[in-house]
Protein backbone atom coordinates (compact mmCIF):
# COMPACT_ATOMS: atom_id res chain seq x y z
CA UNK A 1 0.00 0.00 0.00
CA UNK A 2 2.49 2.55 0.64
CA UNK A 3 4.33 1.96 -2.97
CA UNK A 4 1.02 2.61 -4.30
CA UNK A 5 0.45 5.81 -2.67
CA UNK A 6 3.69 6.91 -3.39
CA UNK A 7 2.91 5.80 -7.18
CA UNK A 8 0.29 8.40 -7.27
CA UNK A 9 2.53 11.07 -5.21
CA UNK A 10 4.46 10.93 -7.74
CA UNK A 11 1.94 10.88 -10.85
CA UNK A 12 0.99 14.26 -9.39
CA UNK A 13 4.25 15.80 -11.43
CA UNK A 14 2.41 14.30 -14.78
CA UNK A 15 1.87 11.50 -16.64
CA UNK A 16 4.67 8.45 -16.37
CA UNK A 17 5.61 4.82 -18.20
CA UNK A 18 6.37 2.16 -15.53
CA UNK A 19 9.95 2.62 -16.41
CA UNK A 20 10.14 6.25 -15.87
CA UNK A 21 7.71 5.86 -12.43
CA UNK A 22 9.77 3.09 -11.47
CA UNK A 23 12.84 5.16 -11.15
CA UNK A 24 11.12 8.90 -10.12
CA UNK A 25 9.06 6.83 -6.99
CA UNK A 26 12.14 4.28 -6.31
CA UNK A 27 10.00 1.37 -6.67
CA UNK A 28 12.10 -1.69 -7.88
CA UNK A 29 11.76 -3.53 -9.68
CA UNK A 30 9.93 -2.34 -12.43
CA UNK A 31 7.92 -5.05 -12.92
CA UNK A 32 6.19 -4.46 -8.84
CA UNK A 33 5.04 -0.68 -10.90
CA UNK A 34 3.21 -2.88 -13.60
CA UNK A 35 1.82 -4.92 -10.89
CA UNK A 36 0.36 -1.84 -8.69
CA UNK A 37 -0.25 0.60 -11.59
CA UNK A 38 -2.60 -2.43 -12.94
CA UNK A 39 -4.34 -2.88 -9.87
CA UNK A 40 -4.77 1.05 -9.36
CA UNK A 41 -6.18 1.29 -12.86
CA UNK A 42 -8.99 -1.48 -11.86
CA UNK A 43 -9.99 0.61 -8.91
CA UNK A 44 -10.16 3.68 -10.99
CA UNK A 45 -7.40 5.18 -9.50
CA UNK A 46 -5.34 6.00 -12.41
CA UNK A 47 -5.75 5.17 -15.97
CA UNK A 48 -3.36 3.28 -18.09
CA UNK A 49 -3.34 3.80 -21.93
CA UNK A 50 -1.30 3.95 -24.68
CA UNK A 51 0.70 7.30 -25.14
CA UNK A 52 3.62 9.28 -25.46
CA UNK A 53 5.65 9.14 -21.97
CA UNK A 54 6.81 12.84 -21.12
CA UNK A 55 9.84 11.87 -19.70
CA UNK A 56 11.55 9.36 -21.76
CA UNK A 57 9.68 10.28 -25.19
CA UNK A 58 8.51 6.31 -25.87
CA UNK A 59 5.43 5.66 -27.37
CA UNK A 60 4.38 2.64 -24.36
CA UNK A 61 1.48 2.64 -21.95
CA UNK A 62 1.21 5.66 -19.65
CA UNK A 63 -0.11 5.96 -16.01
CA UNK A 64 -1.74 8.93 -15.05
CA UNK A 65 -4.26 10.58 -12.31
CA UNK A 66 -7.65 10.93 -14.47
CA UNK A 67 -7.09 15.30 -14.88
CA UNK A 68 -3.95 14.82 -16.07
CA UNK A 69 -4.11 12.44 -19.34
CA UNK A 70 -5.49 14.75 -21.47
CA UNK A 71 -1.64 16.18 -21.86
CA UNK A 72 0.11 13.37 -24.01
CA UNK A 73 -3.21 11.09 -25.09
CA UNK A 74 -5.41 13.95 -26.22
CA UNK A 75 -9.28 13.04 -26.75
CA UNK A 76 -9.81 9.85 -29.01
CA UNK A 77 -12.56 10.47 -31.35
CA UNK A 78 -15.37 8.72 -31.75
CA UNK A 79 -14.80 6.69 -34.77
CA UNK A 80 -11.05 5.39 -33.75
CA UNK A 81 -10.46 2.76 -31.02
CA UNK A 82 -7.14 4.47 -30.07
CA UNK A 83 -5.88 8.13 -29.14
CA UNK A 84 -4.74 10.34 -32.38
CA UNK A 85 -1.03 9.69 -33.97
CA UNK A 86 -1.20 6.06 -31.91
CA UNK A 87 -2.83 3.72 -34.19
CA UNK A 88 -0.24 4.03 -37.12
CA UNK A 89 2.68 3.11 -33.92
CA UNK A 90 1.13 -0.60 -33.29
CA UNK A 91 2.00 -3.92 -34.57
CA UNK A 92 2.93 -7.36 -34.15
CA UNK A 93 5.72 -6.58 -31.66
CA UNK A 94 3.91 -3.99 -29.62
CA UNK A 95 1.12 -7.08 -29.34
CA UNK A 96 3.34 -9.10 -28.52
CA UNK A 97 5.02 -6.99 -25.90
CA UNK A 98 1.02 -6.68 -24.37
CA UNK A 99 0.33 -10.05 -24.21
CA UNK A 100 3.36 -10.88 -22.42
CA UNK A 101 2.61 -8.24 -19.70
CA UNK A 102 -0.62 -9.77 -19.31
CA UNK A 103 0.57 -12.92 -19.31
CA UNK A 104 3.43 -11.67 -16.63
CA UNK A 105 0.71 -9.69 -14.58
CA UNK A 106 -1.18 -13.07 -14.20
CA UNK A 107 1.35 -15.47 -13.50
CA UNK A 108 2.81 -13.20 -10.83
CA UNK A 109 -0.44 -13.35 -8.35
CA UNK A 110 -0.57 -17.09 -9.18
CA UNK A 111 2.84 -18.56 -9.15
CA UNK A 112 6.16 -18.23 -7.85
CA UNK A 113 8.45 -16.32 -10.19
CA UNK A 114 11.79 -17.86 -10.38
CA UNK A 115 13.55 -14.78 -12.36
CA UNK A 116 12.24 -11.98 -15.09
CA UNK A 117 15.22 -11.51 -17.91
CA UNK A 118 14.95 -8.03 -19.11
CA UNK A 119 11.45 -7.68 -20.44
CA UNK A 120 11.83 -11.26 -22.91
CA UNK A 121 11.51 -14.19 -20.57
CA UNK A 122 10.12 -14.73 -16.95
CA UNK A 123 10.10 -18.31 -15.18
CA UNK A 124 8.14 -19.29 -12.40
CA UNK A 125 6.90 -22.36 -9.96
CA UNK A 126 3.62 -23.96 -10.31
CA UNK A 127 1.83 -27.02 -9.53
CA UNK A 128 5.36 -28.18 -8.68
CA UNK A 129 6.42 -27.82 -11.85
CA UNK A 130 9.00 -25.06 -13.21
CA UNK A 131 7.88 -23.03 -16.17
CA UNK A 132 9.42 -20.84 -18.54
CA UNK A 133 7.65 -18.13 -20.78
CA UNK A 134 9.53 -16.31 -23.40
CA UNK A 135 9.51 -13.88 -26.63
CA UNK A 136 11.11 -14.72 -29.99
CA UNK A 137 11.92 -17.96 -29.02
CA UNK A 138 14.09 -20.13 -31.99
CA UNK A 139 12.44 -23.45 -32.30
CA UNK A 140 13.99 -26.31 -35.21
CA UNK A 141 10.88 -27.98 -36.50
CA UNK A 142 10.56 -30.77 -39.35
CA UNK A 143 9.62 -30.43 -42.65
CA UNK A 144 8.66 -32.96 -45.50
CA UNK A 145 12.40 -33.61 -45.50
CA UNK A 146 13.15 -33.33 -42.39
CA UNK A 147 14.95 -31.03 -39.39
CA UNK A 148 16.30 -28.06 -40.76
CA UNK A 149 13.38 -25.43 -40.77
CA UNK A 150 13.91 -22.63 -38.14
CA UNK A 151 10.94 -20.51 -36.60
CA UNK A 152 10.82 -18.06 -34.15
CA UNK A 153 8.00 -18.04 -31.92
CA UNK A 154 6.18 -15.36 -30.94
CA UNK A 155 5.71 -16.87 -27.14
CA UNK A 156 6.52 -19.87 -25.93
CA UNK A 157 5.87 -21.39 -22.74
CA UNK A 158 8.42 -24.55 -21.48
CA UNK A 159 8.56 -27.18 -18.59
CA UNK A 160 12.09 -27.59 -17.65
CA UNK A 161 13.11 -30.94 -18.45
CA UNK A 162 16.56 -32.20 -16.82
CA UNK A 163 16.95 -33.88 -20.21
CA UNK A 164 16.53 -31.52 -22.92
CA UNK A 165 16.75 -28.64 -19.69
CA UNK A 166 13.33 -26.84 -21.83
CA UNK A 167 10.65 -29.07 -22.99
CA UNK A 168 8.47 -26.70 -25.57
CA UNK A 169 4.70 -27.46 -24.85
CA UNK A 170 2.92 -24.34 -26.42
CA UNK A 171 3.46 -21.60 -28.45
CA UNK A 172 1.28 -18.20 -29.43
CA UNK A 173 1.30 -17.15 -32.91
CA UNK A 174 0.19 -12.78 -33.18
CA UNK A 175 -1.32 -11.77 -36.37
CA UNK A 176 -2.52 -8.17 -36.21
CA UNK A 177 -1.61 -5.69 -38.73
CA UNK A 178 -0.52 -7.82 -41.76
CA UNK A 179 -4.04 -9.46 -41.30
CA UNK A 180 -4.25 -11.29 -45.03
CA UNK A 181 -4.69 -14.45 -46.25
CA UNK A 182 -1.26 -15.05 -47.25
CA UNK A 183 0.31 -14.90 -43.67
CA UNK A 184 -2.09 -16.88 -42.14
CA UNK A 185 -1.03 -19.54 -44.50
CA UNK A 186 2.69 -19.08 -43.24
CA UNK A 187 1.59 -19.35 -40.01
CA UNK A 188 -0.60 -22.15 -40.78
CA UNK A 189 2.38 -23.86 -42.44
CA UNK A 190 5.00 -23.20 -39.38
CA UNK A 191 2.53 -24.65 -36.69
CA UNK A 192 2.02 -27.91 -38.74
CA UNK A 193 6.15 -28.55 -39.11
CA UNK A 194 6.39 -27.50 -35.37
CA UNK A 195 4.31 -30.22 -34.26
CA UNK A 196 5.95 -32.81 -36.21
CA UNK A 197 9.07 -31.52 -34.71
CA UNK A 198 7.76 -31.34 -31.20
CA UNK A 199 4.45 -33.69 -30.39
CA UNK A 200 3.32 -32.38 -27.14
CA UNK A 201 3.05 -28.81 -28.33
CA UNK A 202 0.18 -27.11 -28.58
CA UNK A 203 -0.59 -23.75 -30.64
CA UNK A 204 -2.71 -20.24 -30.10
CA UNK A 205 -3.59 -18.16 -32.89
CA UNK A 206 -4.54 -14.45 -31.29
CA UNK A 207 -5.73 -12.41 -33.99
CA UNK A 208 -6.50 -8.58 -33.25
CA UNK A 209 -8.15 -7.51 -36.42
CA UNK A 210 -7.93 -3.83 -37.35
CA UNK A 211 -11.35 -2.20 -37.48
CA UNK A 212 -11.34 -1.12 -41.42
CA UNK A 213 -8.94 -4.05 -42.81
CA UNK A 214 -7.89 -7.68 -42.49
CA UNK A 215 -9.81 -11.09 -42.88
CA UNK A 216 -12.67 -12.18 -41.13
CA UNK A 217 -12.12 -14.04 -37.83
CA UNK A 218 -13.95 -17.70 -39.54
CA UNK A 219 -11.41 -17.25 -42.75
CA UNK A 220 -8.48 -16.98 -40.27
CA UNK A 221 -10.20 -19.85 -38.40
CA UNK A 222 -9.98 -22.01 -41.72
CA UNK A 223 -6.85 -21.13 -42.66
CA UNK A 224 -5.31 -22.07 -39.54
CA UNK A 225 -7.21 -24.93 -38.88
CA UNK A 226 -4.19 -27.08 -37.14
CA UNK A 227 -4.24 -24.54 -34.25
CA UNK A 228 -5.85 -25.77 -31.09
CA UNK A 229 -6.80 -22.42 -29.90
CA UNK A 230 -8.23 -19.25 -31.32
CA UNK A 231 -8.18 -15.95 -29.65
CA UNK A 232 -10.38 -13.25 -31.96
CA UNK A 233 -10.48 -9.37 -30.69
CA UNK A 234 -11.89 -6.82 -32.38
CA UNK A 235 -9.19 -3.94 -32.44
CA UNK A 236 -11.11 -1.63 -30.74
CA UNK A 237 -11.92 -4.29 -28.01
CA UNK A 238 -7.94 -4.46 -27.20
CA UNK A 239 -8.00 -2.85 -23.46
CA UNK A 240 -10.56 -5.13 -22.42
CA UNK A 241 -8.91 -7.69 -19.70
CA UNK A 242 -11.98 -9.98 -20.49
CA UNK A 243 -10.72 -10.60 -24.19
CA UNK A 244 -7.86 -12.33 -22.98
CA UNK A 245 -9.44 -14.27 -20.83
CA UNK A 246 -9.44 -17.26 -23.07
CA UNK A 247 -6.00 -17.44 -23.57
CA UNK A 248 -4.62 -17.17 -19.82
CA UNK A 249 -7.11 -20.01 -19.07
CA UNK A 250 -5.49 -22.18 -22.25
CA UNK A 251 -2.24 -21.39 -20.68
CA UNK A 252 -3.61 -22.64 -17.04
CA UNK A 253 -5.25 -25.56 -18.43
CA UNK A 254 -1.98 -26.51 -20.59
CA UNK A 255 0.48 -26.50 -17.71
CA UNK A 256 -1.82 -27.89 -15.12
CA UNK A 257 -2.67 -30.88 -17.66
CA UNK A 258 1.34 -30.99 -18.51
CA UNK A 259 2.38 -30.98 -14.75
CA UNK A 260 -0.13 -33.37 -13.33
CA UNK A 261 0.77 -36.34 -16.42
CA UNK A 262 3.21 -38.61 -14.84
CA UNK A 263 4.47 -39.87 -17.97
CA UNK A 264 5.14 -36.44 -19.49
CA UNK A 265 9.16 -35.77 -19.03
CA UNK A 266 9.52 -32.83 -16.77
CA UNK A 267 11.31 -32.54 -13.25
CA UNK A 268 9.43 -31.98 -10.05
CA UNK A 269 10.36 -28.97 -8.00
CA UNK A 270 11.72 -30.98 -5.44
CA UNK A 271 13.94 -33.33 -7.86
CA UNK A 272 16.18 -30.36 -8.71
CA UNK A 273 16.95 -29.15 -5.20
Amino acid sequence: MRDEVALCLHLNNGPLCDDCLSESADVKPRQTVNVYCRRLSESGEIIRQLGECPKCGKKKLVNALPAALAVVMGNPTQDSAFPPGVEEKRNEKWLQDWIFMELYAHFRGKASLVQYHEDESFSYSRFDRIFMIEKEAKLECCSGVGRGLKHKCDLLLSIFNPQVHWTPILNVEIKYKSAVADAFKARAYDQVNLKLGYPDIRGVLAYVKPQQSGISFEQSKQICGCFDCFVFVPERDLYEDSVWKSLIEYFDLRMESVAKDPQFPAVRIEETS
